[in-house]
């Protein structure tokens, strides 16, 4: 380690990290890789005074800077990097990993291509701007556009040398790269849909089809949701994150990733101790437990911040600085009780329907649920449906 204010750098963070994880999980490889990682600051930069978030991006990728999550968040957290919030530093990372991939293109005609698809996804998250989509409610997230454009530039420099334009991407090479690289089928779609409607092609494209089947394998039985509800609004202190981030899956049919996003501002306090949440338009009130609940972790996380919460604070923050709770920390939870993420949102949307719910639209304006997925769910379990429709649904 050159330079002694790196140094010094690095020997604070390490008394930091040794304070806050388990010291028979530390190993040789995760000391070098910290080690590495202020290494390379150190090489680059006069001085610990210049560190800002533009020099992450420059010296670090997107997957360095998430698989180093703990220095850069003790870094923004303790103001050794200047930087106005991680969303910013993760944009600019994105941004440049776009960059790369233009880069890396060497074949002009595939280049301009590329450039085109760039284009024509910016304009349609710059339309999404315009009528009020920012933020996490963006149409289109630049990690996404990162992914699209990651999956046409693979298919692109798989294609033969005999494929010397657009014009001439056939049929077998699309069906050649769903099959080689199944995990790019979604990212993939989106760009065999540009290219038949924004190139000009001699015979249309076929990309790759999905058939996503009711997961009705996914079901609990209701009295099995019943017990689980009972069990989980009762609990020791230390489980209460992991008890509410279920129960709001179960009852509310909130994704795991929604749950753990969720902010303080979709909870309104009453001066009873009654507590109102707003998934939709219209705000819900919470049954006496499980509003009870909800104050008990609210009060949980106020103690550990040593303040109150505010309106943008994470109900559930994660371990990196201005990040949510991962839902993949919810699995060890989740495993133990013997469900999954997926059952507890699919049961809770059946289980309304089983009851007696007749009008999608109070989901999608109660809960924020889309009306495809509600009225999907309606076609599925109301009561009163008939056979064929069951049968479209994937119940027979």
């Amino acid at each position: 380690m050159s330079q002694g204010d790196f140094k010094q750098l690095y020997e604070d963070f390490g008394n930091h990290w040794l304070t806050t994880v388990s010291l028979s999980g530390i190993t040789k490889r995760h000391l070098a890789r910290n080690q590495a990682f202020f290494q390379r600051l150190a090489d680059g930069l006069d001085s610990v005074e210049a560190l800002k978030t533009a020099n992450l991006v420059d010296y670090f990728s997107p997957d360095e800077l998430q698989r180093h999550f703990h220095i850069v968040s003790w870094l923004l957290e303790t103001g050794r990097c200047r930087a106005n919030s991680r969303a910013e530093l993760v944009d600019a990372a994105e941004r440049l990993a776009q960059t790369q991939i233009l880069r890396q293109t060497r074949t002009q005609w595939k280049l301009d291509l590329l450039v085109r698809f760039e284009g024509s996804l910016r304009r349609f998250k710059a339309t999404g701007e315009r009528r009020g989509w920012h933020g996490e409610d963006a149409v289109l997230q630049l990690r996404t556009i990162t992914l699209l454009l990651r999956a046409a530039w693979r298919f692109l420099e798989g294609l033969p040398e005999s494929v010397v334009s657009v014009q001439a991407i056939d049929q077998g090479s699309v069906d050649a790269f769903i099959v080689e690289f199944p995990g790019h089928r979604d990212s993939f779609r989106r760009f065999i849909r540009y290219l038949n409607q924004e190139e000009t092609l001699f015979n249309p494209l076929l990309g790759p089809f999905v058939d996503r089947p009711f997961p009705v394998h996914l079901l609990r039985p209701p009295e099995e949701a019943n017990k689980l509800l009972v069990k989980w609004l009762e609990g020791t202190e230390d489980t209460v994150r992991e008890r509410l981030l279920c129960i709001l899956m179960l009852v509310f049919a909130r994704q795991a990733k929604a749950a753990c996003s969720l902010r303080r501002q979709h909870f309104s306090v009453g001066p009873k101790g009654t507590v109102e949440a707003r998934f939709g338009k219209i705000p819900v009130a919470l049954p006496g437990p499980i509003a009870a609940l909800v104050l008990q972790h609210l009060g949980i996380e106020e103690r550990r911040r040593g303040r109150p919460l505010v309106d943008e604070d994470y109900l559930f923050p994660g371990r990196m600085s201005g990040q949510p709770l991962h839902p993949g920390s919810l699995r060890p939870f989740t495993i133990r009780e013997g469900v999954s993420a997926r059952s507890l949102y699919t049961t809770s949307l059946a289980s309304y329907y089983r009851e007696g719910l007749r009008l999608p639209s109070i989901l999608s304006q109660t809960l924020g649920i889309t009306k495809t997925t509600a009225i999907r769910y309606y076609q599925a379990f109301a009561p009163e449906q008939t056979e064929e429709a069951l049968f479209h649904a994937g119940r027979r």
